[in-house]
């Protein structure tokens, strides 16, 4: 610390890049008229979310996701679940290894085609012409980015195909990356679901 600050002369400012920070009292805090998130889903999906759903392979996880992401943009009565939304949004199911027809079938499963919405687009590494970009590196990211739009709700099945290169998924300091972009979604009203295998070691 003294070879840090022996550097500047006395009265020079020390910049620090970045946003500027604000201190609140508690009531000022709770009491502060901040802006509502939308409900995308209720009772528990809002914009702004960051969602993880988590189970053993096999268990019906993208099953799941799909009929979040149908409900959502509008094509899936999801009370059965408890669920309802006030108007549908754009979403956007990011699918990193299902099988284009798999895929296919599970849409036409969940809604008709003559009236499946078109507020829902697939991004499916299995109908491109290579695979998905690596949202571990920032090229990556951006490409996805390019793909979202004016989506409301982003499905990312899975952790374990989209984030290639990451490093161990299990490890807390390789999630850095990924926290701060999903982060970054959440800053722009993004709700983001991200789809994670359980029983690895």
């Amino acid at each position: 610390i003294a070879a840090s600050v022996a550097r500047y002369d006395a009265g020079d400012p020390i910049t620090v890049a970045g946003p500027q920070l604000k201190v609140m009292t508690a009531p000022d805090f709770a009491g502060y008229a901040w802006p509502a998130r939308a409900m995308l889903l209720a009772p528990w999906l809002r914009e702004g979310s960051l969602t993880m759903l988590h189970a053993p392979r096999g268990i019906g996880k993208s099953w799941r996701a799909l009929t979040i992401a149908m409900a959502v943009s509008g094509g899936y009565d999801a009370r059965a679940f408890g669920w309802s939304i006030e108007a549908p949004a754009e979403s956007i199911y990011l699918d990193a290894e299902m099988a284009p027809d798999d895929m296919a079938f599970r849409l036409r499963a969940l809604c008709d085609v003559n009236v499946m919405p078109d507020k829902l687009r697939i991004l499916s590494a299995m109908a491109a012409d290579g695979p998905l970009p690596s949202l571990a590196q920032p090229e990556g990211r951006l490409l996805v980015e390019d793909c979202i739009g004016p989506a409301k709700l982003i499905v990312l099945d899975n952790v374990s195909t989209l984030w290639t290169g990451l490093g161990d998924h299990n490890a807390a300091e390789s999630w850095d990356v990924a926290q701060e972009w999903l982060l970054s979604l959440r800053r722009k009203g993004m709700a983001v679901l991200v789809v994670d295998h359980g029983g690895k070691s």
